[in-house]
Order: structure tokens, then sequence, then C-alpha cells
């Protein structure tokens, strides 16, 4: 080859990332933050993570080079007027269920963000988009993260129903 190109590696990235122009779109409301993060990388911490770790990985997040799905969980809850701790699960029928309006849904330990109702209006269904953090940033048809497995749940808490008043179905 005439020429060879080589991306900056990750050594050389937190510091020169602040020359790069960046823009970041995201939906309006409580979804924003997470909706903002679908080039980041996504950094899961084990528990056993040393000091050193964990603030390179509260760098690398303030910097916005990367994410890490608990804390971006916390904060979508925090933008709702919640906090995980308060959250009530409720057993939902999907295709039965009444659309509430964006929220968590889980099965097991897999938690995703209602994002937009677009199956049948006004129902909690398959054809409903969903933003899943389960391995990375993605946007999902709710039918293609759950399929029939397990138990639904929907959050319940203050303004995590889609209820801006707070007050749940």
């Amino acid at each position: 080859p005439r020429s060879r190109y080589r991306s900056p590696g990750a050594d050389l990235l937190p510091e020169g990332a602040a020359g790069f122009p960046t823009v970041v779109a995201s939906v309006p409301g409580p979804l924003g933050p997470a909706s903002s993060l679908f080039t980041l990388t996504q950094i899961e911490l084990r528990p056993d993570a040393g000091e050193a770790v964990l603030e390179r990985v509260v760098e690398l997040t303030r910097r916005r080079l990367a994410f890490q799905r608990t804390a971006l969980l916390r904060e979508v809850l925090r933008g709702m007027g919640s906090q995980w701790e308060e959250l009530v699960w409720e057993a939902v029928e999907p295709g039965a269920a009444p659309w509430a309006g964006p929220g968590l849904v889980r099965v097991g330990a897999r938690v995703v963000l209602a994002h937009r109702d677009l199956g049948t209006p006004g129902v909690l269904d398959e054809g409903d988009l969903v933003l899943d953090f389960d391995r990375g940033a993605r946007l999902l048809r709710l039918g293609d993260v759950f399929q029939g497995e397990g138990l639904v749940e929907r959050a319940r808490g203050p303004a995590a129903a889609g209820d801006p008043t707070g007050g749940g179905r």
C-alpha cells in the first residue's frame, strides 16, 4: 500500500478526545441520558474492582468516552423523579397491559427502557421500541428482547410509571 493509517488506541484516546469535535443527539425527556450513549463503550465493573479502576471509569464517563449500565439506569430514574430502591415491580402481560409511557421493563435480571409505543396503540406489546443496555446500547423492539421467557415486569414508583404526577398507575 502507498500509505497506512492507524486509529488512536485506547491509550491515546483519553488524552486526545478533547480535540475531537462532537455532536450529541438525544430524545427529549427522562430518556435523554440513555439515548445519547449509542456510540460510547459500555464498561461493567466487577464487584472486586479496585479504587483506581473505579476512578478511571468515572473519568471516562465524565469525559463521555464510556458509560456504565447501573449508573445510567440510576440517572434515568433520577430524571423521572425516582430511585431504584423505591421501585415496585408489577407483573404485566405483554399485549394486554396498557402502555404507560417511558419507563423500566424487566424479565429476570435484564432491564430495558420502554421508549415508544409503536405496536398496538395504547398497549405494551412486542412491537414497542425499547432502549437495551445488555451488551452495549441498542434500540430494539420489545419482542426482540423478551421472547416469551420468564415473567415480564414493569417498574412502578414516583413518576417511573410515566405519570408526571408521580402517582403510579
